[in-house]
């Protein structure tokens, strides 16, 4: 909204505004787009005043998400994510998909801990209610799989000649075995 305060002159005045307000001939505009708009005022005596001023708008509100880490254990709950806001409002809510939401922060990155994999959605919404969805796919390695397989029985009773493999796979390597 833009209103005009008028004195001087002589009353009664004529308002005249432009810039995208067609047929506003009242001392406010209101429901404004982003643009300038100017007004010309012009009194009883036919003495004219222009003045102008700008209606802006904030950036769009943009999210990048990144996977910091994935989950450690296959069915593990430990991954972390950040959402980075580009644009918007402050202060910001965060809403989490599964997570009790984050209102009111004055920072335009949130963390978040105890991820489990898959999709998780992520929901900000600005001071001026003007929101952006995005999410990220949280990654855990294959579950870890053990395979004895025994190589060599022992030949006589008492004896310590047997031997054994153990084959592992999934999981994160490098395998401690112990």
């Amino acid at each position: 909204m833009i209103a005009a305060q008028v004195s001087g002159g002589v009353a009664p005045y004529t308002y005249t505004w432009s810039g995208g307000t067609p047929n506003v001939t009242g001392d406010t505009i209101s429901n404004l787009s982003s643009s300038v708009y100017s007004l010309t005022v012009t009194d009883a005596n036919g003495c004219s005043v222009v003045e102008s001023d700008s209606v802006t708008e904030p950036a769009p509100v943009d999210l990048t998400v990144t996977l910091d880490s994935a989950v450690s254990c296959a069915g593990a709950s430990d991954g972390v994510a950040t959402v980075s806001v580009n644009g918007g409002t402050a202060p910001f809510d965060y809403q989490w998909q599964g997570f009790t939401p984050v209102t009111g922060s004055p920072d335009r990155t949130n963390t978040i801990s105890g991820l489990q994999a898959g999709l998780t959605k992520i929901t900000v919404t600005d001071a001026n209610g003007c929101m952006a969805v995005d999410s990220v796919m949280v990654t855990q390695p294959e579950p870890l799989v053990l395979t004895l397989t025994v190589d060599q029985h022992v030949t006589c009773n008492g004896a310590s000649d047997g031997r054994a493999t153990a084959t592992v796979s999934g999981g994160t390597a490098p395998y401690v075995y112990s």
